[in-house]
């Protein structure tokens, strides 16, 4: 029988945790889930770029991480995975979200090997969602029925994408965003932020006050000629690795590009 527990309630925004010096060890399925997405050659196509790290808190011209977005298409469904690097170019983080032919997101997973925690949503009916949030030998099982867009962070960018020109004309969009690591969705909001001749911007922002106070909203900048995302600004899923403790952090993140690769 596995032992059950509730996650800190503000585990993506606000952890701070102990940990160990080295990333937690992947399971055979895990490695051979994310082997199918890491180091891939810049002339792959399903590579879409390269996203680098930086600390918003630090000035150093060297990135904290790394990370790959790459796509894989089944013709009936999407596979959209963001896999983080650290400087020695070894695993930390791994999100793989899969989606339908409409972008619905039907399936996300994370395998956070900082944390040591490993979490999944699926759909086990029409609407009904599942998480199940394991640490180590502890197991956390939640439901819900979100009644907005359900986004994860792979899809975030292409769901916004989806509703440029809603965005463009003034609308804000509402979603539900995945925290996966605690197991939940919670309301966040697009709206068009600030233009000019080269760039788009859309604000990322929750509805709850509380955690506004806490966060800064998220931005991403768009090319205006390509809306190919080329900065975001803001929380990230990976956390800083500090001595022994772990912190959830804001950070730029530099968007490149392998020649003439269209974002998806």
């Amino acid at each position: 029988m596995p032992n059950y527990f509730i996650a800190p309630a503000l585990l993506f925004i606000l952890l701070t945790t102990s940990c160990t010096s080295n990333p937690v060890s992947l399971s055979q399925s895990e490695k051979s889930e994310i082997e199918r997405f890491t180091f891939l050659p810049e002339e792959t196509p399903g590579l879409i770029y390269n996203g680098y790290v930086y600390s918003l808190k630090e000035s150093s011209s060297e990135p904290n991480y790394r990370y790959q977005r790459t796509v894989l298409g089944k013709g009936y469904k999407d596979i959209f995975s963001h896999i983080t690097y650290s400087l020695d170019g070894e695993v930390v983080l791994a999100q793989i979200a899969e989606t339908d032919q409409d972008y619905k997101l039907r399936h996300f997973k994370s395998i956070d090997r900082l944390s040591g925690i490993n979490a999944t949503m699926r759909y086990i009916h029409d609407n009904k969602l599942e998480f199940a949030v394991h640490k180590g030998e502890l197991t956390k099982i939640t439901h819900e029925n979100p009644s907005l867009p359900l986004v994860a962070g792979p899809t975030l960018f292409g769901f916004i994408l989806k509703n440029w020109d809603d965005l463009k004309s003034g609308l804000t969009i509402p979603f539900a965003f995945v925290l996966i690591e605690r197991g939940e969705t919670m309301r966040f909001e697009a709206k068009y932020g600030e233009s000019n001749n080269e760039f788009d911007t859309i604000i990322i922002q929750t509805k709850n006050p509380f955690i506004r106070l806490l966060v800064a909203p998220m931005k991403i900048v768009f090319a205006k000629d390509t809306r190919q995302p080329i900065r975001y600004i803001g929380r990230v899923p990976v956390m800083l690795q500090k001595n022994d403790s772990l912190t959830a952090f804001d950070a730029r993140v530099e968007y490149h590009y392998p020649s003439s690769q269209a974002y998806r």
